[in-house]
């Protein structure tokens, strides 16, 4: 909260020192069993110092997925509420510095998720080089009972990302983005996964930290090119692979097709993607639809 209202105070003394572009969009992503929704509200303030730019992020989330982790039991729906604040400070559209918090609650808060990520962006030339560490500490919030004793403490752990992502923009009207982002864990959760999810402990007391484990990640790569049509479209390409956590890695493979038309103060992007997993027969598609305002 302390760190909320020192952005706050550090934006309304800086817009009083510069000119502002403020932008709001409203993100959705829709599947077979699973809706999530992403406001988002972006001012920026230009020349806040001599060629330097402050750039401040507000995010809110709601998440809602059906999922199954073991046959025995019916299906569960996990529901998530996620808020994140953070600030860039851009010198000269070459060197950008960027730190954020985030706080999310599982099930009405029986499962906490708080992090905080920095970045630096570099560009020079048609190159531009971005750095990310993102720390993440998920904790069992509410009592877990197992074989009568309450295990909640026990139930903790933090995800490190580190990511790495290189762009090219001198072949106009195409420009690459190529990243890749590797997960460290400082508990192996492959003991917790097996209790949480057997039978009667998934009946007992549900799958909100059970989630959090299969979402694991160990590495992901993606590639991303962007072909501007004309000076009011754009369209994407994604490709990706991503490799589970837990055994027995599992790879996945992503596509993304998407595109963005941009108005005077409105653009309207959507896009369909394609999961595949190689132990998976189907292939599980979602869509996604953003909405901008530039005020």
């Amino acid at each position: 909260m302390k760190s909320f209202l020192l952005l706050i105070i550090l934006f309304i003394f800086a817009q009083a020192r510069a000119d502002s572009i403020n932008t709001l969009s409203v993100n959705s992503v829709f599947a077979d069993k699973s809706l999530s929704t992403l406001i988002s509200l972006q001012p920026t303030l230009i020349d806040v110092i001599d060629k330097t730019d402050l750039e401040f992020s507000l995010d809110a989330a709601k998440f809602r997925n059906q999922v199954n982790y073991n046959s025995n039991v019916d299906d569960f729906v996990i529901e998530k509420t996620y808020f994140s604040a953070g600030m860039d400070i851009s010198w000269n559209s070459m060197i950008t510095l960027g730190v954020s918090g985030s706080s999310e609650k599982v099930n009405q808060n029986e499962v906490r998720v708080n992090g905080i990520t920095s970045k630096l962006r570099i560009k020079a030339f048609d190159f531009a080089i971005k750095g990310t560490l993102n720390d993440r500490y998920i904790r069992q919030a509410s009592e877990f009972l197992v074989l009568g004793t309450d295990i909640k403490d026990r139930l903790t752990f933090r995800s490190t990302k580190k990511a790495v992502s290189f762009s090219y923009y001198g072949l106009e009207p195409i420009s690459f983005s190529l990243s890749h982002t590797e997960y460290k864990y400082d508990n192996d959760p492959t003991a917790a996964n097996v209790l949480l999810s057997g039978t009667t402990v998934l009946q007992r007391e549900g799958a909100s930290f059970l989630s959090q484990i299969y979402s694991l990640i160990d590495y992901e790569n993606t590639l991303d090119i962007v072909y501007n049509v004309t000076d009011k479209m754009d369209l994407e390409i994604t490709v990706g692979e991503a490799i589970d956590y837990l055994e027995p890695k599992v790879k996945s493979n992503e596509y993304r097709l998407g595109g963005s038309y941009y108005f005077n103060i409105f653009s309207f992007g959507l896009g369909v993607t394609g999961v595949k997993a190689d132990d998976a027969d189907e292939t599980l598609f979602s869509g996604d639809l953003t909405l901008s305002y530039e005020f």
